[in-house]
């Protein structure tokens, strides 16, 4: 029965002891009929719920909205996605590391280094490098993305060129050049 399928959705979402109400019901009837998203999918959006510490009917609701417009439909379609997303976060996280960040990706994250990646085929290097660059920023990735966005628009494309493009951005701001004066490591981290 429904309310045996909308019972096990609540127990997935960590709220076992929740009685099903109409408006559960109406959810996911629309689920499975409007967007016919099978029950195995369902449960499976749960978990990123719980796992994003969203565990609510609204919060799962919106979840698979999300799966809905991206196409994902079925199974295989959702593990896909999730296998893709986590790969691109061990980059993302390699990322804020290097920029002295330690925290899990955002969506604004991933948007940032799809758009790096993707759009203007900055290497993952000229990335990281950028990162290093950022590290006495307060806000990291939307910096690095200045950075990027610079080298972009210049046409640097390689670690060469973004580090002397780096050293005559710190020259014209008066910084001295990593190196001299007692080679300050916090001297190639000024304002990009």
């Amino acid at each position: 029965s429904i309310n045996h399928l909308v019972q096990e959705v609540l127990y997935n979402l960590g709220q076992g002891n929740m009685t099903v109400t109409p408006k559960h019901q109406e959810l996911y009837t629309k689920w499975t009929q409007k967007w016919q998203f099978e029950h195995s999918v369902i449960l499976m959006a749960c978990k990123e719920c719980v796992r994003n510490k969203t565990n609510t009917f609204d919060a799962l609701d919106a979840s698979l909205h999300r799966w809905l417009k991206r196409g994902l439909r079925t199974s295989a379609d959702v593990k896909s996605y999730i296998e893709k997303r986590e790969t691109l976060d061990i980059d993302i996280r390699a990322v804020l590391d290097r920029a002295g960040e330690n925290r899990l990706p955002t969506p604004s994250d991933r948007r940032f280094f799809i758009k790096w990646t993707e759009e203007w085929n900055m290497s993952y290097e000229v990335i990281l490098l950028a990162a290093e660059y950022s590290i006495a920023a307060e806000n990291k990735m939307p910096f690095i993305h200045k950075i990027l966005e610079s080298w972009y628009q210049n046409n640097i494309t390689t670690i060469s060129q973004a580090r002397a493009d780096h050293e005559r951005h710190k020259k014209s701001r008066g910084v001295p050049s990593q190196g001299r004066q007692g080679g300050d490591s916090l001297s190639k981290q000024v304002d990009f």
